[in-house]
């Protein structure tokens, strides 16, 4: 494409970046890109975000007919997340904290994408509900949809309240 011709569908070249936010001596996220373009179809060889507590990585490729992403979340401390959400960016994360891995897959039409999660986090807890140990396996055909899904939760100890559970799997 050429920048008197801004259509989608010419989009064309490639594109190397990198940005980190801070404020005040606080590291907040970073931020690297590489990723091509051809006749409009946008190919992310990498896509990292970075934040204290957790890691995102994701590659595919997007257009304006279908996106075809995967990516991976490495939480290593969900609390530092929460932590700085609260405190820069006034977000209440109900309490959020854990760590583990969730490996992500989007795909389909951009207006009505399919979704997929799947991995386990420890010591898990938010808005009052805390897992040991939390196996996710989601499906979301639709993400316009959000109710209409495939979900299994399973979970080695689950606490709501004050009630504990043993070996609960919610499908």
């Amino acid at each position: 494409g050429r920048l008197d011709d801004c259509r989608p569908a010419s989009l064309a070249g490639e594109l190397e970046a990198s940005a980190r936010w801070e404020a005040a001596t606080q590291r907040l996220a970073d931020l690297a890109l590489s990723a091509s373009a051809t006749r409009g179809t946008l190919d992310f060889s990498r896509l990292a975000l970075t934040t204290p507590g957790a890691a995102l990585f994701t590659r595919g490729t997007a257009s304006l007919e279908a996106l075809d992403l995967t990516g991976f979340l490495q939480a290593k401390n969900l609390a530092r997340v929460s932590e700085t959400l609260g405190t820069y960016a006034k977000v209440d994360t109900a309490g959020l904290r854990g760590h583990g891995a969730l490996a992500l897959a989007v795909s389909g039409p951009p207006t009505h994408p399919a979704a997929k999660v799947v991995g386990t986090l420890s010591d898990f807890a938010v808005a009052g509900i805390a897992a040991e140990s939390i196996h996710v396996d989601a499906d979301v055909p639709d993400v316009t949809k959000p109710l209409n899904t495939d979900t299994t939760l399973s979970a080695k100890r689950l606490m709501v309240g004050e009630r504990t559970f043993e070996e609960v799997t919610l499908d």
